[in-house]
C-alpha cells in the first residue's frame, strides 16, 4: 500500500477510509490528509524522495475535529485572509469550514491557474454560441455544464461555435479545454 497506509486498519474497530486524499505543501515539506468511516482526520508527513513510504503520521485527530461520520477533508484559502481553512463534508451531506494556520503563501493545494482570455458571445443567446480567445489558443474539448453541474454536452476538436439546441432556458456553464489550461464560463440560453 502506498505509504504503508492500510485504511481498513484506520480506527481500532478496522472501518475503512471513505474520503478522498488531500495532498498539500507546507515550507516545500508534501502532506496528506485522509478522512475516514469514523469522522477521524489523519495527517501525515511524506518524505518525496520515498513516495512509496512510510508516511509518517502527524496527527491522529486533526485539532480534535470531529464532523460525524464519513468525512472527506480539503484545504484552500476560501476568504482570501493569507490563511488556508479546512472544508470537511461528511456522510450527512454537510460541509463544516474551520479556520487553520497554515499560511497560504507558502503551501499550495493546486497548480497556479493559468489566464486563458475567452469571450462566449452572445449571451445571453437563443441558440448558437461564438467561442472567441487568443489567436495562439485552440480548445481541445468543450463541455457544457447545467448550473446543477450535470453534464449535458460535450463537443471535441477545435470548435469555435457551439449550439445550445433544444435546451432549456437557463444558466449553463461551458468549460474550455486548451493546450495550457482550462476555463469556465457561464451562458444564459433565453
Amino acid at each position: 500500500a502506498l505509504g504503508g497506509i492500510n485504511s481498513k486498519l484506520f480506527t481500532d474497530n478496522f472501518a475503512s477510509v471513505s474520503g478522498a486524499p488531500h495532498f498539500f505543501n507546507i515550507d516545500d515539506e508534501l502532506h496528506l490528509l485522509l478522512g475516514s468511516e469514523d469522522g477521524r482526520i489523519k495527517r501525515y508527513q511524506i518524505d518525496q524522495n520515498n513516495l512509496e513510504g512510510p508516511y509518517v503520521p502527524t496527527d491522529s485527530i486533526v485539532g480534535g475535529i470531529y464532523e460525524g461520520l464519513r468525512t472527506t477533508p480539503g484545504l484552500a484559502d476560501i476568504d482570501a485572509d493569507g490563511f488556508m481553512e479546512m472544508v470537511l463534508g461528511n456522510g450527512r451531506g454537510g460541509l463544516s469550514m474551520f479556520n487553520t494556520d497554515i499560511v497560504s503563501g507558502v503551501t499550495s493545494s493546486v497548480d497556479t491557474p493559468v489566464e486563458i482570455g475567452v469571450t462566449l458571445y452572445p449571451n445571453p443567446t437563443n441558440n448558437l454560441v461564438n467561442i472567441s480567445m487568443d489567436d495562439d489558443l485552440r480548445p481541445l474539448s468543450i463541455s457544457l455544464y447545467s448550473i446543477e453541474g450535470k453534464l449535458v454536452r460535450t463537443f471535441e476538436g477545435d470548435n469555435r461555435q457551439i449550439s445550445l439546441d433544444n435546451l432549456n432556458s437557463g444558466i449553463y456553464l461551458v468549460t474550455i479545454l486548451t493546450e495550457v489550461g482550462e476555463t469556465t464560463e457561464r451562458i444564459v440560453k433565453i
